[in-house]
């Protein structure tokens, strides 16, 4: 077994390049040819656990199964996939999100300067960050809709118990 479970899959840990400096100086302004896992996690995350449930050398359909999947669009920085039509649905009217910032996204190294007291969070920036917050929720509710889908068409659904939590909610001031 791996991590506990019989099967384990995980997203969350970057590769090597993903940590790099110069790597993550390039995505931090927006000139990185790179796509990103995470970028897309959740829609990996359901692909593989829809799979998983389809393939019976895997699982054994006869049996119960425990599957946990954790989502992660909405926790910062709110970069969404490119191909995620409503990505700007919630952004103020007349903002470019090609002007848009590090900063607006949330990323982590700005959310740290803002916890240590080191720079303010300009009024603008939560407006964005909330906008895009939002987009990431609907994303989400995207990728829920086709979990709840697919168990559907594999007749799993009438006999699957779902619960859906959260770590927290986010704070905008």
């Amino acid at each position: 077994t791996s991590q506990g479970f019989e099967y384990y899959f995980d997203l969350h840990d970057r590769s090597i390049p993903d940590r790099l400096f110069l790597a993550r100086w390039l995505d931090s302004v927006g000139a990185s040819p790179r796509q990103h896992a995470w970028q897309s996690s959740s829609q990996q995350a359901v692909s593989t656990a829809l799979s998983w449930l389809k393939q019976p050398r895997l699982r054994d359909p006869q049996q119960p199964f425990f599957l946990f999947l954790h989502l992660e669009e909405a926790c910062a920085p709110y970069r969404l996939p490119k191909e995620f039509a409503d990505a700007t649905r919630f952004l103020p009217a007349g903002t470019e999100p090609a002007s848009l910032t590090a900063a607006h996204f949330g990323e982590e190294e700005q959310r740290h300067l803002f916890h240590q007291g080191k720079r303010e969070l300009v009024p603008e920036e939560a407006v964005i960050q909330k906008a895009l917050y939002d987009a990431s929720i609907l994303y989400l509710d995207g990728q829920i809709q086709r979990l709840m889908e697919g168990l559907r068409e594999q007749a799993l659904l009438e006999d699957t118990l779902v619960v859906f939590t959260s770590s927290h909610g986010e704070e905008f001031h």
